[in-house]
């Protein structure tokens, strides 16, 4: 993330914008040809109209260390768990592929305990663009997964954030019209780029040169996923407004009972 909460994020746009700077963020998936693929076939209609949008990501137990990734662990820092690292990539790509996220609603708890006090499983729903949305992150599991389904009334579109898997279209069958287990797939293969953030440090570059007119990441962008991120994690952390990484004594769902 661009910093630790929205009142940080939103610290930043400001200064930037009264000094008349340009303002670029990290979200370097919006750089990659697959999600602009991806935007695409959304804005032909492949899939219809969106009527859903779900996201859900596992991960193996991440074991604390002091050492180099530390700092993942360190609200001082990071601004939370590891959905500070991971899960706002995800939170971006669903701005620039569906629309603006609003009216979250989030749980987060800590479901292992190895020596660190922030979250490790995040759920919310959402408005996202026409439709509604669901997510989950746990950081505390056994497999991996990172899958992102796009429901449209035509179709649906699944797809990984992180990982080089297909992308998967699935739109129904003509031959079975009325079988609504019977569906046409079409598989799109990409290859993550050599260097992940390139593609997105070039369109900065042409940005700056004056050769493009728009580039796809800014500070704006940021600052809405600082808000949703903030609102999902609202409850753990008792307000995400201030130096909440000042009063963990006041973390956690049992926090009341300290």
């Amino acid at each position: 993330p661009m910093a630790r909460n929205a009142t940080e994020t939103r610290q930043i746009v400001e200064a930037f914008a009264a000094a008349g700077v340009p303002l670029y963020s990290a979200y370097y998936r919006r750089g990659h040809e697959r999600f602009h693929v991806i935007k695409k076939m959304i804005a032909e209609g492949k899939i219809g109209d969106i009527v859903h949008v779900h996201y859900e990501m596992i991960r193996p137990h991440h074991v604390y260390k002091s050492g180099l990734d530390g700092w993942r662990f360190q609200p001082q820092h990071s601004g939370g768990g590891l959905i500070m690292d991971v899960g706002v990539h995800t939170l971006d790509i669903l701005d620039f592929l569906v629309g603006e996220i609003s009216d979250v609603h989030g749980h987060a708890q800590r479901v292992a305990n190895e020596g660190y006090s922030v979250e490790d499983s995040v759920a919310m729903c959402f408005k996202i663009g026409p439709a509604l949305g669901t997510a989950s992150w746990n950081f505390a599991g056994s497999s991996f997964k990172d899958l992102i389904v796009i429901h449209g009334n035509k179709g649906t579109l699944s797809f990984s954030t992180f990982q080089d898997d297909p992308v998967v279209l699935r739109t129904a069958d003509p031959d079975h019209v009325g079988d609504f287990n019977a569906h046409k797939e079409n598989i799109f293969e990409f290859d993550l780029p050599k260097h992940a953030q390139q593609p997105l440090i070039q369109m900065i570059v042409d940005h700056l040169l004056q050769k493009s007119d728009i580039c796809p990441s800014s500070g704006e962008n940021a600052l809405r996923v600082a808000v949703v991120v903030d609102a999902a994690l609202e409850s753990y952390y008792k307000g995400r407004h201030d130096k909440f990484w000042e009063r963990p004594e006041t973390w956690g769902p049992d926090s009341s009972s300290k």
